[in-house]
């Protein structure tokens, strides 16, 4: 039952691309249906307008199958533009956990103003509704360990306001307070003051 639920919540979110939806699948036509996630992988193999970035961020809360993993590894590998990497990958690892898409989305993630795009692209130019970039918190994630990840978050700090400014501070000191030594050098590096971030 609760499956079914789950199922019907993704259901509705697939509406937004007007296809018309039979039991769990997204039929294409009278003959033929295919799930909810090949519907969707088929619109990232397309690579256009925002149905890229919706698509990318509604699988990655969906469970996919072997086939759907290898689908998107193959796009993933042919694809030249690295900000569609980088979503990519970050769907990839969500569904995965595999180490070697966490290595591959820290290193593509952008440093200091160049974040700005990444924070536009999660908010405007997509259906899926989020305060915050859900890749920015997926870097925070990774920021508690990996040093490499840290640097990267706290490059965007001068350059984020609103929202993305918000919860930025509030990532930086969730990871203060599990290892605050750790990350005081690296705040001291970018000249950023406890302060400012209400640490006292």
């Amino acid at each position: 039952m609760f499956q079914y639920f789950k199922k019907i919540s993704v259901i509705c979110s697939c509406c937004l691309f007007f296809v018309p939806i039979v039991g769990g699948y997204c039929q294409v036509n009278n003959d033929n249906t295919i799930t909810i996630a090949e519907y969707l992988i088929q619109k990232v193999n397309k690579g256009t307008d925002n149905n890229f970035t919706t698509s990318l961020l509604l699988l990655s809360h969906l469970s996919l199958a072997d086939t759907d993993i290898m689908k998107l590894d193959s796009i993933y590998k042919k694809e030249k533009d690295p900000i569609k990497k980088l979503f990519i990958v970050f769907t990839l690892y969500q569904r995965t956990q595999e180490k070697n898409y966490e290595n591959d989305f820290v290193e593509l993630y952008p440093v200091g103003k160049q974040q700005r795009h990444i924070w536009k692209i999660s908010r405007y130019e997509t259906e899926y509704i989020n305060v915050s970039s859900p890749l920015q918190q997926r870097l925070a994630d990774f920021a508690i360990t990996n040093k490499i990840a840290l640097e990267k978050l706290l490059s965007g700090y001068e350059f984020a306001d609103g929202a993305d400014g918000d919860s930025l501070s509030d990532q930086i000191i969730h990871i203060y307070k599990e290892n605050p030594d750790y990350v005081l050098k690296e705040l001291q590096k970018k000249n950023i003051d406890l302060s400012e971030l209400g640490i006292k």
